[in-house]
């Protein structure tokens, strides 16, 4: 286990400020301020569920294995298991988000931090996909990870740097 960091332990931190100043984030502009999708009422829901480990620009906590997204996160969705991957993650699962929620999160995360490596930039989760994705976890999820890992390298697809479970 690695140690925690200031950095990530002021990350932990993040979603409590947030949810404290709800009204005046609500009304910010993200994308003047981090360069993220003026999305306000989803980036609110990434910030409270997200961004105290991944931040608020999705590179994460190399450190704490917390992974970094931009800007090859949609690389997942080349392959069968990707999305079912990606609705299963620890975060979202443990994070008792509705499906519906869980659907409007993955869509700003792919948008905001992945949108060039979505293989169809028209691709959207849905309340049901997520739903149906979230029947079945995966036994072991690193494996899962591993196993879409060596599948999209051997097609020459990049996923984000710095992934701790490859």
């Amino acid at each position: 286990m690695k140690p925690i960091t200031l950095k990530f332990f002021s990350r932990a931190l993040l979603p409590a400020a947030l949810l404290l100043s709800a009204p005046t984030f609500a009304n910010s502009n993200l994308s003047s301020i981090h360069g993220i999708a003026d999305d306000a009422p989803v980036a609110n829901k990434y910030a409270l569920f997200c961004g105290g480990c991944h931040g608020l620009d999705g590179k994460g906590e190399i450190e704490a294995d917390v992974p970094m997204m931009p800007p090859r996160i949609g690389a997942f969705l080349y392959d069968e298991e990707g999305a079912w991957y990606m609705v299963n993650v620890g975060g979202v699962m443990s994070a008792g988000i509705s499906d519906q929620d869980a659907a409007d999160i993955m869509n700003y995360v792919i948008t905001s931090f992945g949108a060039e490596s979505v293989p169809n930039s028209t691709y959207r989760f849905t309340a049901e996909q997520v739903a149906k994705l979230r029947e079945n976890p995966p036994e072991d999820l690193v494996k899962l990870r591993r196993d879409i890992s060596k599948r999209l390298e051997k097609r020459g697809i990049a996923l984000p740097d710095h992934y701790p479970w490859n």
